[in-house]
Parts: structure tokens; sequence; C-alpha cells
């Protein structure tokens, strides 16, 4: 029985087959990046929702939110800004600020 000849020498044969197994491995490691950045990449979306720097409804609607959620967050930003604004230039004695805080909450004069 004859062999064929070989194509190819044995060290030849050896290296490709090397590097054939590192590009494998290579793509596995890709493929197991790609899959940790996509939550990696959710959360930063909704850290950006939460901060009010999103740009784009997507991230709304990858986070599952809605306009109304990012409605209630820029109004929450707002209140937080202005109660900061407030406290650090008091257009009024403390105690008057304090009242008429207390007066709005419970709807009395």
């Amino acid at each position: 029985m004859a062999f064929p000849q070989d194509l190819v020498s044995g060290g030849q044969y050896r290296y490709a087959l090397t590097n054939f197994v590192a590009h494998e491995n290579v793509e596995e490691k890709r493929c197991q990046l790609e899959e940790q950045e996509q939550p990696i990449g959710l959360l930063r979306a909704r850290i950006a929702l939460l901060e009010g720097t999103a740009n784009s409804q997507d991230a709304l609607t990858k986070q599952g939110g809605t306009s109304v959620d990012a409605f209630l967050i820029k109004v929450h930003r707002l209140i937080n800004r202005w109660a900061a604004e407030v406290v650090r230039s008091l257009p009024a004695n403390l105690d008057i600020v304090y009242a008429a805080a207390i007066s709005d909450i419970t709807c009395t004069k």
C-alpha cells in the first residue's frame, strides 16, 4: 500500500495546528468578553439615566424604563438642586424657611 506524499512538512502542519488552536482560544475569550460587556453596558446606560446624562430614548427602552421615569428623575434632580440653592444662600432666616416648608407640606398658612 502506497502512502500519498505530504503536501506540507510536519513542522508546517504543527505550526498551522498551533495557530488554529490559539485562534480558537482567542475567539472564545472574545465571545466571553462580549457577554460580559452586555450587562456592563446596561449598567452604564442605567447610571446615565439616573444621573440625567442619557442622550437618547434608547437608554430608557433598554432598561425597561419609560419617559415617566425619566421625567421623575429630572424633577428629583431639579428639586434637589433647588433645595441645595436655598440651603446655600438662604433667602430669609432659617426659621422662616423652615416654617414656610412645613406649611407647604401640611397645606396650612
